[in-house]
C-alpha cells in the first residue's frame, strides 16, 4: 500500500479523494502520494508563481503529476481543446500539467 504523508492539502473534489484512495490501495509502499500541494517557482518575467498539483506520486524511478478531472462519457479533443459530452468545451489540461511538472 502506498504512503500518503500528512502534510498535504484538503481534497478539492470527491473525485480526487476517490483517485487517491485507489492509488493508495493499488500502489506498493515504494510510492508516496501527495495531493493538493502547492509549489512556488520563479518566472523571469512574472516573479513568484504558485502551482497547485492535484496528485504527485513519488517513486524510486520517477515523479508523476496527475491532473484529476471528473468527466463522464466520451471526451474528444486535441492538444488545445476538449469537447465534453454536454457539448461544452474547455482548455485541454495536458499542456498545463506538463508545464507544472517541468517547473
Amino acid at each position: 500500500m502506498a504512503l500518503i504523508p500528512i502534510n498535504h492539502g484538503e481534497f478539492r473534489s470527491p473525485c480526487e479523494k476517490k483517485v487517491v484512495g485507489y492509488l493508495q490501495q493499488n500502489l506498493r509502499t515504494l510510492f508516496t502520494i501527495y495531493h493538493n500541494i502547492e509549489f512556488a517557482s520563479h518566472r523571469q518575467v512574472q516573479g513568484l508563481h504558485v502551482n497547485e498539483y492535484d496528485i504527485v506520486i513519488v517513486g524510486l524511478k520517477g515523479v508523476w503529476v496527475l491532473e484529476v478531472k471528473a468527466y463522464r462519457g466520451r471526451i474528444k479533443g486535441n492538444a488545445e481543446t476538449l469537447w465534453l459530452p454536454n457539448r461544452r468545451s474547455e482548455k485541454n489540461p495536458i499542456s498545463l500539467t506538463a508545464r507544472k511538472a517541468k517547473s
